[in-house]
């Protein structure tokens, strides 16, 4: 059990915004926006188990570039103080469905990699009509090309190391293995092609994973797990409704 107490801090400069029912409503920036996330747990408070400290700081926003396009983007910086079950501390957002996640890795598995200290870089490039309106024919289809890129870095202390990576004895009398790892060799890296604007509200996605490669399914690509649908050794399909104007 853990009870938290934490904050966020929203941080932008020159940003255009309206007023309705009484809120503030922003609209946007020519900047960053910053969000600043802090969190401190204390055993004992109020029946919580764990000890730790969390901060993370984020800057997001679409960087418009004429006819190029724009990029809507999202960088992300945190470190976790304390030793924790996995759980507790930083579990970049897999993806195993063949639903595209904007803020996620799609070709990443769940719970597969583990940080107390973290680098989050995730970015799509909206061409817009700039490259399908080139094709003759085609561009009466009025389809939109966007490009996605994502990377993951992070470390692990050796205490949560230690902590975390146990064997578990089951009922059965067989031992299950916990292990985790962070993405500390080389940043995980994943980028792909898609189309969006499809009958005006479905997007399409192909997804390569670059790195840290994966290739259980070589052996018979026919057969797929039903927790890894759209996958395929270390290319993936993904789709999403999305209204593009």
């Amino acid at each position: 059990q853990t009870t938290e107490i934490g904050g966020n801090f929203r941080i932008s400069f020159n940003e255009d915004y309206i007023i309705t029912n009484g809120k503030k409503v922003y609209i946007s920036s020519n900047w960053p926006i910053f969000n600043l996330n802090l969190a401190y747990a204390k055993s004992g408070l109020l029946g919580g188990d764990l000890d730790y400290k969390k901060v993370s700081l984020s800057a997001s926003n679409w960087l418009r570039m004429g006819k190029l396009g724009y990029t809507d983007y999202k960088l992300t910086a945190g470190i976790i103080l304390g030793d924790l079950p996995y759980p507790a501390l930083n579990v970049f957002r897999g993806n195993m469905s063949w639903g595209y996640d904007k803020k996620g890795f799609n070709m990443m598995d769940y719970y597969e990699f583990v940080a107390d200290r973290y680098v989050t870089a995730v970015a799509d490039h909206h061409f817009e009509g700039l490259i399908w309106n080139q094709l003759p024919l085609l561009r009466r289809l009025k389809f939109k090309t966007v490009a996605t890129g994502r990377i993951a870095w992070g470390t692990l202390s050796r205490a949560n190391m230690a902590l975390n990576n146990v064997d578990i004895p089951l009922p059965d009398g067989t031992t299950f293995e916990q292990r985790i790892k962070a993405p500390n060799q080389l940043p995980y890296m994943e980028a792909g092609l898609g189309l969006e604007n499809i009958l005006k509200f479905i997007r399409v996605d192909g997804i390569w994973r670059l790195n840290y490669h994966n290739l259980r399914f070589m052996d018979d690509p026919t057969r797929f797990p039903k927790s890894n649908w759209g996958r395929f050794n270390n290319f993936g399909l993904r789709v999403s409704l999305t209204v593009s104007f």
